[in-house]
């Protein structure tokens, strides 16, 4: 029971004022459309009603492709309000400019107010500071860790972060031993660390999310790949990229068969420093 209500907990991220308020922006266009049929002749109706069966056509097929590319459901549904209300944007400058303005400013309200809420589902990872990093994690001192370390270094105001975060905690469901673990660091607190693991954190860096596999204390993994000149790969972030990246799979095995059963419950919490 308390599984299934840590799931629920998950799924009511979808009624939070982000989801409500930007629906509901788009389903104004559905009142307005009536209201504006009401005053327009036959030629102008047909007119609409043609722009209209070719925006949604056009817009089906573009979320089609959205969804298959999309590494969470949160990250399709806030590409497909993007789609959608240029969607809507374009159908009401076909009515009037004006129209098209009053969009304008409502969409743009709402992208300065209303921001989209992070999973809080179950997960098993934890938040770490730098202290309890260099210690747990690296150790530059003689006793090298020997435990896995999965490490997502994020910031909240960064909305690719934001779609990862649901894939990123399963994981951490399905993957965590004893010898395996994983874990957070917020690099808007604590830039210096994130610096230091070459990871920028400017508004338009091409590294947020960056999660790097640390083993023995050392870095043997990371996504997104930085190159030797300084150029970021294009990160994917799909469950299976992730699995099939940090060879997940075969590291789970070995940990399970060394002796490193599940972590223990302490870790099912994120413990927030």
């Amino acid at each position: 029971m308390a599984l299934l209500s840590s799931y629920f907990h998950g799924l009511l991220r979808f009624t939070s004022p982000y989801y409500v308020v930007n629906f509901m922006s788009l389903v104004t266009y559905l009142y307005l459309r009536t209201q504006v049929l009401l005053y327009t002749d036959e030629h102008g109706a047909r007119r609409l009603e043609d722009w209209e069966q070719r925006t949604s056509s056009l817009l089906v097929i573009v979320l089609i492709g959205r969804f298959l590319r999309s590494s969470s459901p949160d990250e399709f549904v806030a590409t497909a309000f993007l789609f959608c209300k240029a969607s809507v944007a374009f159908l009401a400058y076909s009515i009037s400019p004006r129209l098209l303005v009053w969009y304008l400013v409502l969409f743009g309200v709402l992208e300065l107010t209303v921001y989209q809420p992070v999973y809080r589902g179950p997960c098993r990872y934890e938040y770490l500071n730098p202290m309890e990093f260099d210690d747990r994690v690296v150790n530059e001192g003689k006793d090298k860790p020997k435990d896995s370390w999965l490490v997502c270094f994020f910031a909240s105001w960064s909305p690719p972060c934001v779609h990862v975060e649901p894939t990123f905690a399963k994981l951490s469901e399905r993957f965590t031993t004893q010898s395996l673990r994983f874990a957070k660091v917020d690099v808007a607190r604590w830039p210096v660390l994130a610096k230091k693991h070459g990871i920028s954190t400017s508004g338009v860096s091409k590294q947020l999310p960056t999660i790097i596999l640390f083993e023995g204390g050392r870095e043997v993994a990371r996504i997104p790949h930085v190159y030797p000149d300084g150029r970021v790969a294009k990160g994917r972030f799909f469950w299976s990229d992730l699995v099939k990246g940090f060879e997940l799979d075969m590291r789970y095995a070995r940990s399970r068969g060394s002796g490193g059963g599940g972590g223990g419950g302490g870790d099912a919490d994120k413990k927030n420093k």
